[in-house]
């Protein structure tokens, strides 16, 4: 017995109740039709990390995260990632705190061969 629900939001086919609605959006005629917008990229996700987690990955403290941010220190560096905040939360993308680091440890490795 087969139960249908309401209409697909994004391609107007009939969603079933039970274990096709699982499947329903892994289905090739469901990705054929052009109207799933980010379901089709292969991108990987981006990640937010917390500038706690960000402390940790770059081995500082989250005080000398914000000194580093703050233009008017002494310790202030420009090529460090610009946060971004949900709610009173501020977070990084991974990707850019990874690049930073590459960034660093190549600037760092370059000047000792020099």
């Amino acid at each position: 017995m087969i139960f249908y629900s309401k209409l697909c939001c994004c391609c107007a086919r009939p969603r079933f109740l039970r274990l096709a609605a699982l499947n329903h959006r892994r289905d090739e005629r469901h990705m054929e039709s052009g109207k799933m917008m980010n379901m089709t990229t292969n991108s990987p996700p981006t990640r937010a990390l917390t500038i706690k987690v960000v402390a940790d990955r770059i081995g500082r403290s989250r005080a000398s995260i914000y000194e580093m941010m703050d233009k008017k220190s002494p310790r202030y560096d420009a090529a460090f990632p610009t946060p971004f905040k949900i709610g009173v939360k501020t977070l990084f993308v991974e990707a850019e705190i990874e690049q930073y680091l590459k960034a660093k440890i190549a600037e760092s490795r370059g000047s000792l061969s020099v």
